[in-house]
């Protein structure tokens, strides 16, 4: 997507909208995950085990 001085325009799309287009995060993830397992592919590397992680950090707000 490219932002014009006015409008906002995808990659080769033939329309342009004033406003920016809506973002749906999970597709978004989804597709950067499409992404990268297509480039483990073309190196020929194994697809790794599928896992998830989830953790917190703490954080002293600034002073």
């Amino acid at each position: 997507m490219t932002r014009f001085p006015r409008n906002y325009q995808r990659h080769g799309d033939l329309a342009a909208s004033s406003r920016r287009p809506p973002v749906d995060p999970e597709t978004l993830i989804q597709e950067a995950i499409e992404f990268h397992l297509e480039g483990i592919r073309e190196m020929g590397l194994p697809i790794p085990v599928p896992a998830s992680f989830a953790g917190a950090v703490e954080i002293r707000p600034a002073a």
